[in-house]
């Protein structure tokens, strides 16, 4: 089990995933799919087996004082860039308990340093 890069084959199963995790907080697709489009560095999914995602992980740059709204597909990403966001974080039931999420936030820690943020 460990995070990997998210790719297109990922978007259905990261929707599915958020519908379980996130019932407060529902995202359409399309959400995921734009941060996907314009950030993919910053996509990532918890890679369990067999084809299965046991989390994910949305993260991109952005502005302070524009922060990304739930449920609305970004266009573009505001300039000038000036902050770095952890948009979105989901660990599955099946997959909690194992230090995933402390990593994933590792993960964009490191890519924020990365971007200069």
């Amino acid at each position: 089990m460990d995070w990997r890069a998210m790719t297109d084959a990922d978007l259905d199963r990261v929707t599915n995933l958020a519908e379980a995790v996130h019932l407060d907080y529902p995202e359409n697709s399309s959400v995921f799919a734009a941060c996907f489009r314009l950030y993919p560095a910053g996509c990532h999914v918890l890679d369990i087996g067999d084809g299965r995602i046991g989390g994910y992980l949305i993260s991109h740059p952005g502005r302070l004082d524009t922060p990304p709204a739930i449920d609305v597909p970004l266009k573009r990403l505001p300039e000038p860039l000036d902050c770095y966001y952890l948009h979105d974080l989901a660990v599955g039931e099946a997959a909690r308990g194992h230090g995933m999420a402390n990593r994933a936030v590792e993960i964009v820690v490191e890519e924020a340093r990365r971007g200069g943020f």
